[in-house]
């Protein structure tokens, strides 16, 4: 048989067939090896897929990898790298504070805020407490003073300013006065609270609230205390004439002793009961007025960076009880008692900030007692200086 004529028909055949898979192979690796894109509806990202083929290796997954610090961009999704940023002691934890209830808010903005004349008397320089009666403005001295009462003329008489008398305290309590801190009134009197810690070994036994009668010029009363957790600072006092009972009011550094920044401040209530050894004082509550309150809707205030944030220096109720004030260094707050609600429960609610006029060291604050709207009377520490009134 003659093999030569199929040899050549097969390889005829074999270079067509081959041809034929080269056209078809070659038509699929380019539809393979196209690269196509992919749109992320959510991510707003285009993805690309394809089948490139990358050198085999072996991976280790025992330790996860190192990645950047980013921070989430919520407007695309997206993740930006973050720059170290260094935030002042005010902005490093931003709060937003509650704003007080309307009828509260609109309180404070009905309130303006004017200065009458200088206090004239050199003796007074380091005013630390004030009530405000018929007589005029009742101050006293922060402790290394005398034990003294003083009355100045009240802001809105001819001689405002005007050191009128004084009654001498020394001698007529058992005990020493050693840290005059707040002055209220109580039935007509004056209740004084000598609850300070700035004493000379630092530390005290109990404190005492002394009564004293202006008419008489002499103590009525001595009632002694004594903090249930062995030492406190109460530079607050507040006498409600709702239920008969004082409430101090701690200072409230957050190391207790010498921070600039306020921690919560511990509430007591006490009885005016003389009794042979020191009452102890009963804690009802807490208040709060550190940074994160002494922001308006998450902005400082512009005095206050660096100043001592929140450190209740005094305190007043008003005649009624409806209202009752909170002083600090630079400011002032109010807070609006409801019919039924204790003292503590309206220390609560959120206050509104009242204007104030700039002070070095603010720690006096007191309602006027003859007044049937808010009128308040603030004062400063260091000489000459004026007496500011906050009123409607």
């Amino acid at each position: 048989m003659n093999y030569k004529p199929l040899a050549i028909a097969f390889i005829f055949i074999s270079v067509v067939g081959c041809s034929s898979s080269s056209e078809v192979l070659g038509t699929s690796d380019t539809s393979r090896n196209t690269t196509t894109s992919t749109q992320f509806e959510n991510t707003g990202t285009s993805i690309s897929q394809g089948t490139s083929e990358r050198p085999q290796q072996d991976e280790d997954f025992s330790t996860p990898p190192t990645l950047p610090s980013t921070d989430l961009d919520e407007t695309n999704n997206s993740r930006q790298a973050l720059t170290p940023t260094t935030l002042s002691a005010a902005e490093s934890n931003p709060v937003i504070v509650p704003k007080p209830d309307a009828d509260v808010a609109q309180l404070c903005a009905s309130l303006g805020v004017a200065s009458s004349e200088t206090i004239n008397s050199p003796d007074l320089t380091e005013i630390s407490g004030t009530a405000w009666t018929n007589d005029g403005i009742w101050v006293h001295n922060d402790a290394g003073n005398p034990a003294e009462l003083h009355l100045i003329a009240s802001p809105n008489s001819e001689n405002s300013g005007e050191l009128l008398r004084t009654i001498n305290l020394e001698g007529q309590t058992d005990s020493p006065i050693l840290d005059a801190e707040d002055i209220t009134v109580i039935d007509g009197d004056l209740l004084l609270a000598d609850t300070g810690n700035n004493v000379a070994d630092g530390g005290r036994d109990f404190v005492q609230l002394i009564r004293v009668n202006t008419t008489t010029e002499q103590v009525v009363g001595t009632f002694r205390y004594q903090f249930p957790n062995g030492s406190g600072d109460v530079e607050a006092i507040i006498y409600d004439p709702v239920d008969s009972l004082v409430y101090l009011i701690q200072k409230a550094r957050t190391d207790g002793i010498t921070s600039s920044i306020a921690g919560p401040a511990t509430i007591y209530s006490a009885r005016l009961t003389s009794t042979e050894e020191p009452t102890e004082l009963n804690i009802v509550g807490q208040i709060d007025l550190g940074p994160e309150t002494l922001q308006s809707e998450g902005e400082i205030h512009p005095n206050r960076e660096g100043q001592l944030l929140g450190i209740i220096t005094a305190a007043d109720i008003s005649s009624d009880g409806s209202a009752i004030a909170i002083r600090t260094y630079d400011s002032a707050w109010i807070y609006q008692r409801q019919s039924g609600q204790s003292v503590v429960q309206a220390l609560q609610t959120v206050p509104c900030e009242a204007p104030t006029n700039p002070e070095p060291q603010g720690e006096a604050i007191a309602f006027n007692t003859t007044s049937n709207q808010i009128e308040l009377a603030t004062i400063s520490e260091s000489s000459n200086q004026p007496i500011n009134v906050i009123t409607q």
